[in-house]
């Protein structure tokens, strides 16, 4: 295994020499989806040694994975009688890595813009002759020759791992001791390997255009400055050769295996824990759901795999463990999180059906993200969402139009983003692992923080961004105290004590000093929001006496979404917050806050019929709202989901009330662009319930005539309104318009003519118009211009 190696290279790669993989492709089975578990070196490798999601083993860092007492399948092999060894990077157990990446990982919802990683840069070392840069990984190397050497002549199946270091980047030295690896190191014998004029400079999205947690990862990765292209390419440039080095040591293993005979009979795999952006997205390093990051290699050699194979399936590293448990012919235990390849790539399992499903799963909760991550791929699709789903924005990418990910289609394609969460949802409760997350980092923090007593201060401000730590010491550690609850009580109550006096003492000035004192210490503080809202209210300061209320009621509602069982105190303060989003027209956070408002309801157990009383009304408030101002993609989103909740909750089917609830959705959906093959489906569902109907024929119509289609499907809809209602002027316009279409131009005129007589329409006058042309009839053309 590998670190930091991107998959993309194990296929249609031109840009570096990688003899090996390309042996392990020409005699073996290529996956070409395969992606990590999670896109950094412990909590990925968790997965693979366990089989299982990183939320399920709680492996949510580089610090905390899996206990040392965990059953890996490298343990059940020894239980079954292999000869195993595991040699060199392991990093799999809980309590490795740097106090940097901890303390970054556990703060990370502080939300701290402070570079946590040294500048990428470039180091080339010795000559043409300098073939042995990571000295630890040959060593390493070298060391499971030997191991093979004197193990192979047993009659006993051994399983080797060997872990590498490589591509990974080195520890920039000159940044310090607590200094991350942001180095790319190679010689020129290995640079000699890259072809430069295949490198690609990935493009990149302006710093205001980047998503949220891409701008805090670009920051944070002290990728935020100018980079001049020379440096691009010599970044990238100097990853591949360290790739092609990586290659070099795949291929003394193959070696050592054929010189002692037993290649033939010996199944090889290669994979890494993640991928490496090399500066694509403004970024290097992992920890991101983009393609450089997640995609890695999977490839196999050996005894009943087939050759040559290109496998498209998405496949993700917890398939390992019950592939190899296969290949061993032992017991693949029911409660893994993956699936065996062999049907894909076994002669002997070919007549397997896979069991595979047609997604993988990626998750992240470590440092340079500030939000836990979740990511779904399937088909042409990657779906990303973010923390509990509704504070930070999700991301789609189709990757058959956009492989480069820089275009997020998730209000272009509603449909598909409803789908995929279901999908997500269906594998994990992602905004509960999200705040399972949160309680960790905060407990671990403050557990390591008590550790350290009075020398806290100093050990804080001298981690990996102790640079820009130093610009304002004391602000940084306030934002971190306020956040994991460590702040100075003393000073809180006995400022909000003054407030208190000053207000009753009508001294509203000194009271809002008193609460800005309060706020340095406690920004969400609830009681000072309270005196601030009060004391601006009598100094007739009105904007701040409601951004006070608005606070107020906003973060007395968090505490709720975050377990309190007092319900009756959080629907009053849903209610008041409705008041204020009204009020204040912010209607996506109005059509938010209903949403989970009626998902508490569900919680509570209400009966169906108030249920749909709640749906209905969400609907009619967010309808009344959308037609004050300019609409909202996903404001628009959630109203689509209010009627269609709304009309699932309808009863009895067909009746009056289902009739009505199914054209509110019709209306709802002829709105919005993306939602017209929807809006057909529910039409069509309406006219076989309801045959007597007109409405949805008529909005069917209209929406062909509007768009020029006169397929045998819609003429159908159109001759069906003309016997349902021989005077509708829809249905004539529609067979004006066919018969121009099919030549007939008398006819067309006729129909026409009889339609525009009912129903004005834009494309009514420009057919008739070109029918008359047609006829020749020149001067009534020019008599029918001001009406189209």
């Amino acid at each position: 295994m590998s670190d930091a190696f991107d998959g993309r290279l194990t296929f249609n790669n031109k840009v570096v020499q990688l003899p090996y993989i390309n042996y392990l492709q020409e005699l073996g089975t290529t996956f070409l989806n395969a992606y990590t578990n999670s896109p950094i070196c412990c909590p990925s490798r968790a997965a693979m040694w366990s089989g299982q999601f990183v939320h399920r083993t709680e492996s949510w860092n580089n610090f905390k994975c899996l206990e040392a007492n965990s059953t890996t399948w490298m343990d059940l092999l020894k239980e079954s009688g292999y000869n195993t060894k595991m040699i060199g990077k392991l990093d799999y157990t809980s309590g490795s890595h740097s106090v940097s990446n901890r303390v970054e990982a556990w703060t990370r919802d502080a939300e701290l813009l402070l570079s946590q990683e040294g500048r990428p840069v470039t180091d080339l070392v010795g000559n043409m002759s300098t073939v042995e840069i990571q000295s630890i990984d040959w060593e390493n190397t070298r060391k499971a020759k030997q191991w093979i050497r004197r193990n192979s002549c047993s009659d006993q199946p051994f399983a080797l791992y060997l872990g590498l270091n490589l591509p990974h980047p080195y520890k920039t030295e000159s940044l310090g001791p607590t200094a991350g690896g942001s180095t790319f190191r190679t010689s020129p014998f290995w640079l000699s390997k890259v072809s430069s004029g295949q490198i690609t400079v990935p493009k990149w999205l302006p710093l205001s255009d980047m998503h949220p947690v891409d701008y805090y990862s670009t920051v944070t990765k002290n990728c935020s400055g100018v980079f001049t292209k020379e440096e691009i390419i010599g970044i990238r440039a100097f990853y591949y050769a360290m790739c092609a080095e990586t290659d070099a040591m795949l291929g003394e293993i193959i070696a050592s295996l054929k010189e002692t005979g037993v290649l033939h009979n010996t199944i090889v795999i290669f994979t890494a824990d993640h991928g490496e952006l090399a500066m694509e997205h403004r970024q290097f390093y992992k920890m991101s759901m983009f393609e450089g990051s997640v995609h890695i290699p999977l490839l196999f050699m050996g005894p009943d795999i087939k050759s040559g194979l290109k496998v498209e399936q998405h496949v993700s590293l917890v398939d390992l463990y019950p592939s190899i448990l296969n290949i061993a012919n032992i017991f693949v235990p029911g409660n893994l999180s993956g699936f065996s390849l062999l049907p894909f790539m076994s002669k002997a399992y070919g007549f397997l059906k896979h069991q595979h499903s047609d997604w993988i799963f990626s998750e992240y909760h470590g440092c340079n993200a500030n939000a836990s991550i979740y990511m779904l791929r399937t088909g042409q699709w990657k779906y990303i969402t973010y923390s509990d789903g509704q504070q930070v924005p999700p991301q789609l990418f189709d990757l058959s139009r956009d492989p480069e990910e820089l275009h997020n289609v998730v209000f272009k394609f509603p449909d598909v983003k409803t789908n995929l969460d279901k999908v997500l949802c269906s594998i994990l409760a992602y905004p509960l692992v999200s705040a399972n997350v949160h309680d960790y980092n905060k407990k671990a923090f403050t557990s390591w923080r008590n550790s350290l007593g009075g020398k806290y201060s100093q050990v804080i401000a001298n981690l990996r961004w102790h640079v820009d730590w130093q610009k304002d010491p004391v602000a940084n550690e306030d934002t971190i105290d306020h956040l994991k609850g460590k702040m100075s009580t003393k000073e809180v109550k006995s400022a909000l004590k003054s407030a208190r006096d000053a207000i009753k003492n009508k001294e509203y000035k000194e009271a809002l000093k008193h609460c800005k004192v309060v706020l340095k210490i406690e920004k969400n503080n609830y009681n000072a929001w309270v005196f601030i809202g009060l004391s601006a209210t009598e100094l007739e300061q009105p904007d701040q006496a409601q951004m006070a209320y608005k606070k107020r009621w906003s973060w007395s509602l968090s505490s709720f979404w975050l377990g309190s069982s007092d319900r009756n105190k959080c629907y009053e303060t849903i209610k008041k917050l409705f008041e204020i989003y009204e009020s204040d027209k912010e209607y996506l956070k109005l059509a938010q806050l209903w949403t989970r408002h009626i998902c508490l309801k569900e919680e509570d157990g209400v009966d169906k019929k108030e249920l749909l009383q709640l749906w209905q009304q969400m609907s009619k408030l967010l309808t009344k709202c959308l037609g004050e101002g300019p609409p909202n993609d996903e404001t628009q989103l959630h109203l689509v989901t209010a009627f269609e909740k709304a009309l699932v909750l309808v009863d009895p089917v067909p009746g009056e009330e289902h009739k009505q609830a199914s054209v509110d959705l019709i209306k709802c959906l002829s709105k919005i662009p993306q939602r017209i093959s929807q809006m057909e489906e529910v039409c069509e569902t309406m006219i076989s319930l309801y045959p007597t109907e007109s409405y949805p024929l008529e909005i069917l119509c209209s929406h062909y005539l509007s768009k020029g289609v006169f397929t045998d499907e819609a003429m159908s809809y159109f001759t069906l309104l003309q016997s349902k209602n021989p005077d509708s002027g829809l249905a004539w316009l529609g067979l004006g318009s066919k018969a121009f279409h099919d030549g007939k131009y008398k006819d067309a005129i006729t129909h026409l003519e009889q339609g525009l007589l009912k129903t004005s329409a834009t494309p009514g006058w420009f057919s008739l118009g070109q029918a008359q042309l047609k006829m020749h009839r020149y001067s009534t053309v020019l008599h029918l211009v001001p009406m189209a």
